[in-house]
């Protein structure tokens, strides 16, 4: 059996676009930093067997030189333990990217070419990987991909979306596209895919699960609602795969729905909204219904008296 740890849309450096005030933005991409962090201190302390991160570490438009040096540092404390490394669609392989122009510990290795390339680990673990690159983008890799059928256990470690899931695909982009009929016949023993911002099984709707999405570890986008993971997983050749989520994420982002069917002024609405309040959280608030055509609905005036009740809204 095998123990390793699955992370992936880590997206250091993004710039949370979603948040108005720029302090607010530079505390988020900070805590962006403490997740990775924490993501090594849980590497630090489980001492698995490796840990992937299947893409989009980092943005590579809006990369700090700081920031990559603040990745490898941190990668350093979990040496010898190995770290496998593939470009997403946000740090995508191109030149100058610190993938090729950086000096990275001798424990990690990126993979460097936008076709699958593979690599032994202590015998027992083959590791298949591939970046994203401008020329692979939307090519579907995994198409007649098959690894070999022998007693080691084979893990594919990519950057793409889930074709099957259309609404998924439409939401998030189609890069390195595949479908589940890809997942079931290249043969792999787990699939690590980055790209998909929420944890979810793959392949789509199908009751045998042969990887995972983690999802971000800390949310990016106002929509990325809910509780973000790591993944645990243990892994046995020819048994089910065992998985355990782990939550880093620094605050929540929420989306609360507010009727306001009948309501005569904007005090109501601002009642309702401070109901919701937490001063960790990054809330969406949305208005609907019917209210009184007397009311002065100013969205701006809203916001600012309901600041004070949230990390921002």
């Amino acid at each position: 059996m095998i123990r390793f740890i699955h992370t992936a849309d880590i997206h250091l450096d993004t710039r949370f676009t979603g948040i108005r005030d720029e302090s607010k933005r530079k505390q988020r991409r900070a805590e962006h930093r403490h997740c990775f962090t924490r993501i090594i201190d849980i590497a630090e302390r489980v001492q698995p067997d490796f840990l992937l991160v299947a893409g989009d570490l980092f943005e590579q438009t809006h990369f700090s030189p700081d920031t990559i040096n603040f990745i490898v540092r941190q990668l350093e404390r979990v040496y010898p333990l190995p770290v496998f490394v593939v470009a997403g669609n946000h740090d995508l392989l191109v030149a100058g990217s610190p993938y090729l122009t950086w000096e990275w510990p001798s424990h990690v290795h990126i993979f460097k070419d936008g076709q699958f390339q593979s690599i032994a680990l202590k015998d027992e673990v083959v590791i298949h990987g591939a970046s994203a690159t401008q020329q692979s983008g939307f090519l579907n890799l995994l198409r007649n991909y098959n690894v070999p059928q022998d007693e080691r256990i084979h893990i594919v470690l990519f950057h793409g979306s889930e074709a099957t899931d259309r609404r998924a695909a439409e939401q998030w982009g189609s890069w390195l596209p595949f479908t589940s009929e890809d997942i079931l016949s290249s043969g792999a023993d787990y699939y690590a895919l980055g790209h998909y911002h929420s944890f979810r099984s793959i392949p789509f709707q199908q009751k045998e699960v042969k990887g995972y999405y983690p999802g971000c570890p800390e949310p990016t986008k106002l929509d990325e609602t809910g509780p973000k993971y790591i993944l645990k997983l243990k892994l046995e050749k020819g048994r089910p795969i065992q998985v355990e989520k782990i939550q880093v994420q620094s605050r929540q982002y929420r989306e609360e729905i507010i009727d306001c069917d009948g309501f005569k002024d904007r005090n109501q609405i601002l009642e309702r909204i401070r109901e919701f309040g937490n001063k960790d959280d990054v809330a969406k608030i949305i208005l609907e219904g019917y209210p009184d055509p007397a009311l002065e609905l100013d969205l701006e005036t809203l916001r600012e008296s309901a600041k004070d009740w949230f990390f921002t809204v």
